[in-house]
């Protein structure tokens, strides 16, 4: 079964979906019938797209043909930046992992460099840290994840000390409870809008499901007010982890080892959304996957293959070699090779609203001169600068399945929060200082 429904742009809210998605179809079809009779106005047709919906067994699957996203692509506007120069240690930055809206449009953020929590206001006023560094009461090592339960308390994941802390607005901490999990990663936790608290974690024994015979990852769950009630879900499995090289050498009288990845080579992707089930990619292909309960649902696009230019495959290959050289200075290329083409997806991230962001792969870009950060002095210099990057777009999605548009993001810039149409991220400036910044989207019209 297939239909066709004309889109025109983002879709904004939950309530009375089914009623604003009849009221844009009709409003649709008349712009449609508006634009046929008076044809002069192209230009409403080249910025139009279509959303067509297939079923394929139990399987929805919607793709969007005709997006002119890179013609009128949305907009990140900066509406605040919260950092120094110079000044007092609170506005200073160094690693930023984990940011989390606080109540009246105020930021929690991590830094694990400073092993501080730091709560500020809507202006970016500094107010307090919540918790510190310890073992004690309200103190953690290190934090895993941070997550909002839906009445206001903040939630902070410490796996070294296998524990949750929950805090109050104002940073005070109400409870604790025991959380075990052998994986130790950012952003690791996630709260679904039921209030259920998913750990993300390796599974044991392997699942009899993976092909590979591997360890299986997946989530311990932890049911809504019941910190005792627990299960585990095992993500589905959707393919194959990139190819690997790897290095060996000695480090003193120990045997040190370096596992990375080939530059390019698709990954698989899978994440616990806050609907309360899995999102799941291979990003040899364009197409992710919403495990809903009532069925799955496809997001597919049709995309042209990215190739690898020679100028940054050759940076790629150097920046590689010279990191293994660095555990064995003999190591030779023997491994898998850099693929010709890029990945389908780069990326898959899940906003807390749960929309769907798809990084692309992008066409490669040498970096300016100005903005090539060298080694400070005093650091080694045996790995070159890196001297191409690939610029960042997302294709953002509504929950079912709508394109609302593709998502530009400037170079310096990474994005650690998405709900609705605000993100959170950090900038870091030309001389390669970290900024914590809200921006606001702005979509273009349709």
């Amino acid at each position: 079964m297939t239909s066709t429904v004309p889109s025109t742009g983002p879709q904004r809210g939950n309530a009375g979906r089914r009623d604003l998605a009849r009221a844009r179809l009709i409003a649709a079809t008349c712009a449609i019938l508006i634009v046929a009779a008076c044809s002069s106005d192209s230009s409403a047709v080249a910025n139009r797209w279509q959303t067509v919906t297939d079923t394929i067994g139990d399987t929805i699957v919607i793709r969007t043909p005709g997006a002119s996203d890179l013609r009128a692509p949305a907009r990140l506007v900066r509406e605040l930046s919260i950092g120094e120069l110079e000044g007092p240690d609170e506005y200073q930055f160094a690693n930023v992992a984990s940011i989390l809206p606080a109540p009246h449009g105020g930021v929690y953020v991590w830094d694990e460099t400073t092993t501080q929590l730091r709560q500020y206001d809507s202006a970016g006023t500094y107010l307090r840290d919540v918790g510190r560094k310890g073992g004690g009461p309200g103190e953690y090592q290190y934090l895993n994840g941070l997550g909002v339960l839906p009445d206001g308390r903040i939630l902070t994941w410490d796996a070294r000390l296998q524990r949750i802390n929950a805090y109050d607005t104002a940073g005070t901490m109400i409870s604790s409870w025991r959380a075990n999990s052998r994986l130790l990663m950012d952003n690791g936790l996630t709260v679904d809008t039921a209030g259920n608290v998913y750990l993300f974690d390796l599974l044991d024994p392997p699942d009899p499901g993976n092909p590979d015979g591997e360890r299986r990852s997946g989530y311990i769950r932890l049911a809504a007010g019941d910190p005792d009630s627990r299960d585990t879900l095992v993500l589905p499995y959707v393919g194959p982890e990139p190819p690997t090289l790897t290095a060996t050498g000695m480090s003193g009288k120990s045997r040190v080892s370096s596992l990375s990845a080939v530059p390019f080579a698709p990954a698989p992707f899978g994440f616990m959304g806050p609907a309360g089930y899995f999102v799941t990619a291979m990003g040899d292909r364009y197409a992710v996957t919403l495990h809903r309960p009532e069925g799955p649902l496809r997001i597919e696009r049709d995309l042209a293959p990215t190739p690898v230019s020679p100028e940054e495959r050759k940076d790629a290959e150097d920046r590689m070699v010279a990191t293994m050289h660095q555990i064995d200075a003999a190591w030779k290329w023997t491994g898998p090779r850099i693929p010709d083409v890029k990945p389908a997806i780069r990326t898959l991230e899940v906003g807390a609203d749960g929309r769907i962001w798809i990084g692309r792969s992008m066409p490669g870009e040498r970096i300016p001169e100005h903005e090539i950060v060298e080694p400070r002095t005093g650091e080694p210099r045996s790995v070159p600068p890196r001297r191409w990057r690939e610029p960042v777009a997302y294709d953002v999605f509504s929950l079912d399945g709508h394109y609302l548009g593709m998502v530009p993001v400037p170079p310096r810039t990474t994005l650690l929060y998405r709900r609705g149409d605000i993100a959170w991220g950090v900038v870091r400036d030309s001389l390669d200082v970290p900024f914590v910044t809200r921006f606001r989207i702005e979509w273009p019209p349709r």
